[in-house]
């Protein structure tokens, strides 16, 4: 991931470029949002997308545990059963937004959904910097105190 810009005094990554939109792999979020173990005044509203379409809305990154909330699925449900209940959530969602032609709101929730389904495979890989070299740890900035604490070894 390249680093993204900062966010209400922040660090923040994206997946592009500090002013490019959107995400380069189709599986990960388009923006993720570090934060630390203090409470960020007025919450998700910091990082929301404001102006932009809902789909750009920052995906909050945990600083212990599993980085991503929520992308385990529980063990009575497979991935072809996961799959069709998405593929049945869309059609319902699909026809509902018909009635309701350039509600953005409702497409970045059809969007999450598949976005999710697509993490729970994709985002603990990407988000395991274990693997990284030694070189692209540094340009990570882990060697750093005040990065340590986001799986880095300083």
């Amino acid at each position: 991931m390249n680093t993204g810009s900062i966010l209400a005094g922040r660090p923040s990554l994206g997946s592009r470029a500090s002013y490019g939109l959107g995400s380069s792999n189709e599986s990960l979020p388009a923006f993720v949002i570090l934060q630390d173990n203090k409470n960020v005044v007025g919450g998700s509203k910091t990082w929301s997308s404001g102006f932009l379409p809902a789909t750009y809305q920052g995906t909050p990154f945990q600083m212990e545990g599993l980085p991503i909330l929520n992308l385990d699925l529980p063990a009575t449900v497979g991935d072809k059963q996961q799959r069709s209940k998405l593929d049945f959530l869309a059609s319902i969602n699909r026809h509902h937004a018909d009635s309701k032609p350039g509600d953005g709101d409702l497409e970045a929730r059809i969007q999450s959904y598949e976005l999710a389904y697509r993490m729970q495979s994709e985002a603990p890989e990407a988000v395991d910097l274990s693997s990284e070299s030694e070189a692209t740890r540094k340009l990570y900035g882990m060697d750093d105190e005040m990065t340590a604490k986001f799986g880095g070894t300083a």
